[in-house]
């Protein structure tokens, strides 16, 4: 992802996670603790 020419790699990898959680995890209605949720997925402890 590129904003005014700026590279940011970070952005892209969070907007990817985020997508991750809300299609394949379903937590796209979840509050906060949807963050533990992808947490513990990308762990391998869920």
């Amino acid at each position: 992802m590129q904003c005014d020419g700026a590279f940011l790699p970070l952005t892209m990898l969070q907007r990817d996670r985020f997508a991750d959680l809300v299609t394949r995890l379903e937590g796209g209605d979840l509050d906060h603790s949807a963050l533990f949720l992808e947490l513990l997925d990308r762990n391998n402890l869920s």
